[in-house]
């Protein structure tokens, strides 16, 4: 899934799958709980990591950005909580196959993670029209130029799903690399 610059601080703060622009994500599902005001803690799951990278070197810079900075580096926590965002946990994992992720963090401000809002008694999400988003427990609204999930404004908790566009695009897999540098997991 690639982004626009307007949402990298999520890419980042979600862990930053994107940041390489070879990374890909087939779909992450948000659960967001606000707790005071706009802060609040989230949880995002990661399904089917993948590369898509085309060469050897560009494939080696996506397996340091996400193992060595993304996955293990305190730098990378210390970074997010520069923005409000702290980490409390991070894991990869293999699931049929697939390399998988999950981060969950404290955030102060839930307008620095998605374009999420509060305005006139609605919370509500807007992104592209070309975004494949789903909210079973938002509705779902469209106009020109943008897509739009509406939550009513006494809601404390948020869940939806954002989907990569299946591209033709010959994906390479994490898994080997992660079976060799974490064997025990």
């Amino acid at each position: 899934m690639k982004l626009n610059k307007a949402i990298t601080l999520v890419i980042l703060t979600a862990i930053a799958f994107f940041a390489g622009g070879c990374i890909d994500v087939a779909k992450m599902t948000y659960k967001i709980t606000i707790e005071n005001g706009m802060k609040g803690h989230a949880t995002v799951h990661y399904y089917d990591i993948t590369s898509d990278a085309i060469g050897n070197k560009e494939f080696e810079e996506d397996k340091k950005l996400l193992f060595n900075l993304m996955y293990e580096s305190q730098e990378f926590v210390d970074t997010m909580k520069v923005d409000g965002v702290s980490i409390t946990s991070r894991k990869l994992f293999v699931e049929n196959g697939k390399l998988n992720g999950e981060i969950t963090f404290d955030f102060e401000d839930i307008s620095a993670l998605e374009p999420i809002r509060y305005e006139s008694g609605i919370w509500f999400l807007t992104v592209m029209p070309e975004d494949s988003i789903t909210a079973p427990d938002g509705q779902m609204v469209t106009g020109t130029g943008y897509k739009r999930v509406l939550w009513d404004g006494n809601k404390t908790e948020f869940e939806f799903s954002r989907y990569s566009p299946q591209e033709e695009v010959q994906k390479r897999s994490f898994v080997p690399e992660f079976k060799k540098r974490y064997p025990a997991k």
